[in-house]
C-alpha cells in the first residue's frame, strides 16, 4: 500500500515513541515531540500505540493516496483538505483511493501528526523507526520527506477500524464521524510548569524568581534538539565548573550568554551547562507547540505535584482511549 509524496512541506518526519534504553551510550532518545497527539492520532485509526506516523512541522505535505484507508490528524490547528475538500483533526477520516490530501499552514500550534491506518512502514534501528537527522538514522532514509518519495503502510482489515460499516455503505467518499476527541488547549503564553533543576540554587534567589515569572519567547533557532529562549538573561551567582552530566528531554540548560534553552526531542544525551528547571514530563506536549515567536511563561512546583500530573494525564489517556472505542462500537 503506497503513498505518493507529491510535495514535502517544510520538515515532515516519520517518528515513533522513540529510542528507549540508548540515552546511555549517546543516542538521543528522539521520537514525537509531542507524545500526546502522536498518541492519539495513532488511537483513532485504531494502530498499535507506537505505530510510525509522520509529524509535520511549520508546513504540511502533499500526498496521493493510491488506496483508500483511514486517518487521523492531531496536533497544532493545520489547515487540511482532500481533493480541496476541508477535513477535520482529531477524528478518524476515511480518504478514497486516488485522492490528494493537502496540508498547509498552522493556524495555531506548530506540530501536527497524521496517522495512516497500519503505520508508516520503516525498518526500525535500535528498537524504533523515528528519524534522527543529525545521526541519519530511520525513519526513511534518515532525512524529511522529500517530494517524489513514497511511503509504504503496513496491511489491515477494513472490518477492524472504527465507523467500517457505515464506510461500506457509503462505499468510495470522503467520510468522517461526527464525533471528535477535544483538541489541545494552547493558551498564550503557554503556561508550562517545571521543577527546579540540579543547579537552581546556584542562580539565587532573584534569578529563579525572575525566570518563574517572565515570560519567554521562542527564537527563529529552535529545531528538534532545543527550543532557545529570548527574555530575561539569567546567570549563576559565582563562576561554576561543571563536569557534563546526564540530561534529557526537558531540561533547561543555560549557556553563558544567559539565554536559556530547553532539550528538546533530539537534544544530546549530556551536557555541561547549569540547569535551572526540568521540564515536567506531563506539560512537554505544551511545549512542543509554541511555534517561533510564540511565547512561555514557566511555573514551579514540587516533584510530588509533577508525579502527580503525569498519572493524571494517564488517566485521562485511558478515558479517551475507552470513548474512542466506545464511538467506534457504535458507528460499526
Amino acid at each position: 500500500m503506497q503513498i505518493d509524496v507529491m510535495k514535502a512541506g517544510l520538515f515532515t518526519t516519520v517518528q515513533d515513541r522513540g529510542r528507549v534504553g540508548w540515552m546511555k551510550y549517546g543516542v538521543p532518545r528522539g521520537g514525537a515531540m509531542d507524545d500526546w497527539s502522536y498518541r492519539i492520532a495513532n488511537e483513532l485509526v485504531g494502530n498499535d500505540p507506537a505505530a510510525p506516523a509522520l509529524e509535520v512541522i511549520s508546513l504540511g505535505p502533499q500526498l496521493r493516496f493510491n488506496y483508500g484507508c483511514w486517518i487521523s490528524l492531531c496536533g497544532g490547528d493545520i489547515s487540511a483538505s482532500a481533493d480541496g475538500v476541508p477535513i477535520p483533526s482529531w477524528r478518524p477520516v476515511w480518504i478514497p483511493e486516488g485522492s490528494v490530501l493537502t496540508m498547509g499552514a498552522f493556524r495555531e500550534g506548530a506540530i501536527a501528526y497524521l496517522a495512516i491506518r497500519g503505520g508508516i512502514k520503516s525498518e526500525p534501528y535500535m528498537g524504533s523507526s523515528s528519524t534522527y537527522v543529525r545521526g541519519k538514522l530511520p525513519g526513511l532514509l534518515g532525512r524529511s520527506l522529500q517530494a517524489g518519495d513514497q511511503l509504504e503502510t503496513g496491511d489491515w482489515a477494513i472490518e477492524s477500524v472504527p465507523g467500517a460499516a457505515v464506510n461500506h455503505a457509503l462505499g468510495c467518499k470522503l467520510y468522517y464521524p461526527r464525533w471528535s476527541v477535544s483538541p489541545l488547549s494552547i493558551s498564550k503564553p503557554q503556561q508550562v510548569r517545571a521543577v527546579p533543576g540540579r543547579e537552581y540554587a546556584h542562580f539565587g534567589e532573584e534569578s529563579g524568581e525572575r525566570f518563574a515569572h517572565s515570560v519567554y519567547q521562542v527564537t527563529s533557532r529552535s529545531d528538534r534538539m532545543g527550543y532557545r529562549l529570548e527574555g530575561y538573561t539569567l546567570s549563576v551567582m559565582q563562576p561554576l565548573e561543571m563536569r557534563s552530566e546526564s540530561v534529557l528531554k526537558g531540561t533547561v540548560q543555560v549557556p553563558p550568554d544567559g539565554r536559556p534553552i530547553v532539550l528538546m526531542s533530539d537534544s544530546q544525551t549530556t551536557g555541561g551547562y547549569p540547569r535551572i528547571a526540568q521540564v515536567i514530563s506531563a506539560d512537554l506536549h505544551l511545549l512542543s507547540q509554541v511555534p517561533p515567536g510564540g511565547e512561555v511563561r514557566f511555573t514551579f512546583i514540587t516533584h510530588e505535584e509533577a508525579e502527580y500530573a503525569l498519572y493524571k494525564r494517564e488517566q485521562e489517556l485511558r478515558m479517551l482511549k475507552r470513548f474512542i472505542r466506545m464511538k467506534g462500537e457504535r458507528d460499526g
